[in-house]
């Protein structure tokens, strides 16, 4: 055992992976996952026996598990360690064999970890002053309220968020792009909920969406579940009817179900429907008849319906020739006139569909005949289900450009025929990256 194997088996799951110890544990075979840690070193069965045995109020036992890990100074294993003590209740060891030193402190990620520790021990004044020299990152600053949730701390956290949320607002005037900390203004809102001020939460957040100063959807979401949560329907509901429907709309319906108002909700999601056909309203709604046990409501809902821009007779029209080198497009090209083809086809090329590889397509330069393909202008790979695809897409009787692969039923719809002159990619075995599966250190 040694920390570049440990570190190898967490950075590539080697050894035996924690899906598969998981499963060990579920059928009873702790004793195996135990004797695996031991002999074999593998860590994720001594993480996950440890785990087990707490569950059992086999403290001692799990602190043998991890001791061998923890003894070579492995900082993941002294943190499983750590709250193998804390859970045992040796509060004070499990404290003293993490605590970050002076260089510790000016990581970020180390003095989460340890406030998150310092939190469960009741310690939770000395959490937040570890945390206070780093509430620059927004990202901490999020850790700061969710850890001090329900431990009495939260108008001190408050006062230490304020400042940080007056320097978004003014920057967020300036410029809505300055977002990097508009979740301050949530963050705010939370704490203010969480203190039983939800009417001037509501207030001060809604008075930041008036004037616009956000830059992100998800201060616009935060805002429309806080009047949700508190009942202020007439609210939301302008909220929801405004320029803001593709994102809060789903909340406002979804707060007059939780009122009991499951029809209303229904009917405001199909008027938005009928006015805006957006893929997000069906999804919503159809989910929703599902989750009621309508199910042929929510398929119908779901079904796509035609777009001016599809016509079920489509015409099609051969491929243009180059301006030089001969006809281009030919072999497995086809297109199509209209709007078959989707937007973003229509834009980068006049063509869609089939086409070889390069190196293929000199033998497939022959035939002006039309085709009546059924994919809309899609492309197909050389896939194991390429011969299916083909005869879906060419039914009896329709013509090929020039000289196609032979595909015969027997092997599946493998590229075949090679003696038809278009032989098709070439199989390609699969590569194996040397940083995939690197070598075990010391194996």
């Amino acid at each position: 055992m040694n920390v570049d194997d440990l570190s190898w088996q967490v950075g590539n799951y080697g050894g035996l992976p924690p899906r598969k110890v998981d499963l060990l544990l579920e059928r009873g075979h702790l004793d195996l996952v135990i004797q695996a840690a031991e002999e074999r070193a593998e860590w994720f069965c001594a993480e996950r026996a440890a785990q087990e045995l707490c569950l059992r109020g086999a403290f001692g036992r799990a602190i043998e598990v991890v001791e061998p890990f923890a003894a070579l100074g492995w900082r993941p294993a002294l943190w499983a360690k750590a709250n193998v003590l804390l859970r045992a209740g040796r509060t004070g060891e499990a404290l003293d064999l993490v605590r970050p030193d002076e260089e510790g402190r000016t990581s970020e990620y180390v003095c989460r970890d340890f406030a998150e520790l310092l939190v469960r021990a009741g310690h939770v004044d000395e959490a937040i002053d570890l945390l206070v020299p780093h509430l620059g990152g927004g990202w901490i600053r999020s850790v700061l309220v969710e850890i001090t949730e329900g431990q009495g701390r939260d108008e001190r956290v408050l006062e230490l968020i304020a400042p940080h949320a007056e320097t978004a607002r003014q920057a967020l005037e300036k410029s809505r792009r300055a977002s990097n900390g508009e979740g301050v203004l949530v963050l705010q809102a939370r704490l203010l909920e969480r203190m039983h001020r939800a009417d001037e939460a509501i207030r001060v957040l809604g008075t930041d969406i008036a004037a616009t100063r956000y830059g992100t959807q998800n201060t616009l979401t935060a805002y429309a579940e806080l009047l949700s949560r508190h009942g202020r329907l007439d609210v939301l509901r302008e909220l929801a009817t405004g320029e803001h429907a593709h994102t809060v709309l789903d909340i406002f319906a979804g707060a007059l179900r939780d009122c009991g108002r499951a029809d209303e909700a229904e009917t405001v999601m199909r008027e938005a429907i009928a006015a805006d056909d957006w893929v997000g309203y069906r999804a919503w709604l159809s989910v929703t008849l599902l989750h009621d046990g309508r199910l042929d409501d929510a398929i119908a809902v779901a079904e796509p319906r035609p777009s001016p821009r599809q016509s079920p007779t489509a015409q099609y029209r051969r491929p243009p020739r180059a301006s030089r080198g001969g006809t281009a497009g030919t072999g497995y090209r086809h297109s199509t006139r209209g709007s078959v083809r989707g937007p973003r086809q229509a834009r980068t090329s006049g063509r869609g569909g089939l086409r070889p590889p390069r190196r293929h397509r000199a033998a497939c330069r022959k035939g002006e005949d039309r085709i009546r393909p059924s994919t809309g202008g899609r492309v197909l790979r050389g896939t194991s289900l390429l011969g299916d695809a083909l005869r879906t897409i060419f039914p009896a009787g329709s013509r090929w450009y020039g000289a196609p692969p032979r595909i015969p039923a027997s092997a599946g719809g493998r590229w075949r025929g090679r003696s038809t002159g278009c032989s098709g990619p070439p199989r390609r075995r699969p590569m194996r990256s040397a940083m995939s599966n690197p070598a075990r250190p010391g194996r």
